[in-house]
């Protein structure tokens, strides 16, 4: 079992710093993301997942599209000073 543990953490250390911060974009891990951003180079943030071509941005504008863009479009009816 111990010999588990000691191939486990090397395994895990061994993520790049692009996929951590990815990672925390995706999990929406608003400190993790501020470290990476802190302790890394400065074009981390241009960082694309190798799989879907993804930036950071594109993940974070689908997200709040998604979630918060619905509710925050007055409507004519909801709009207490437009003319109708």
């Amino acid at each position: 079992m111990v010999l588990a543990l000691g191939i486990a953490v090397p395994a895990a250390a061994q993520f790049s710093e692009s996929y951590k911060f990815l990672k925390a974009v995706r999990d929406a891990d608003g400190n993790e993301v501020m470290k990476s951003l802190k302790t890394t180079s400065s074009t981390l943030i241009n960082t694309r997942d190798y799989q879907t071509g993804e930036t950071a941005l594109s993940m974070v504008a689908r997200r709040s599209s998604s979630r918060a863009m619905p509710n925050r479009i007055p409507t004519p009816r909801s709009n207490p000073s437009s003319s109708a």
